[in-house]
């Protein structure tokens, strides 16, 4: 659900991160502060300067040694999802206001493209919510999911049926 210059700019953040991750100093040396983690962290993460340093140290030497990235990356960003207008149950797409690798108004076009769905901006989180703010993230599951819950069930329409 990207146009070609939101791929391309997908594309060369994800590259951008990368190229840090292989010719950065040492990504131990480089995560030990803050800046530094900002730096080779924060397209994914809002929140980089809190991340443990240990843990993006070992996230970039594993990012930059990939050795299925070149050939992942272009079924990532070229592929469309497919099969998203015939789902027939509760969906929340929840988006980071600060993605700047999946840009915040391609939400727009899930919540359209997906029956009923519903979109939710999570303000000041990037690409990574999960790992910036894992219990905002999962306070708005759960509340979705008891809303699904309770409510009426879908139905499909009525199918027309020529003999």
């Amino acid at each position: 659900l990207q146009h070609a210059r939101e791929r391309d700019w997908g594309v060369a953040i994800l590259r951008g991160i990368r190229w840090i991750a292989q010719n950065a100093p040492p990504p131990g040396l480089l995560m030990r502060n803050p800046a530094g983690r900002i730096l080779a962290a924060g397209p994914s993460y809002t929140r980089a300067w809190k991340k443990d340093p240990d843990d993006l140290a070992e996230e970039a030497a594993l990012f930059g040694s990939n050795p299925g990235f070149d050939a992942t990356l272009p079924h990532t960003f070229h592929a469309q999802p497919r099969g998203l207008t015939t789902l027939d149950v509760p969906v929340l797409v929840l988006w980071g206001t600060l993605d700047v690798i999946l840009l915040p108004r391609q939400g727009r076009r899930f919540e359209r493209l997906i029956p009923d769905a519903e979109l939710r901006y999570l303000r000041g989180l990037g690409h990574t919510p999960m790992s910036d703010a894992p219990e905002e993230l999962a306070d708005a599951i759960a509340e979705f999911a008891m809303r699904a819950r309770t409510s009426e069930p879908r139905r499909h329409p009525p199918q027309t049926v020529s003999s």
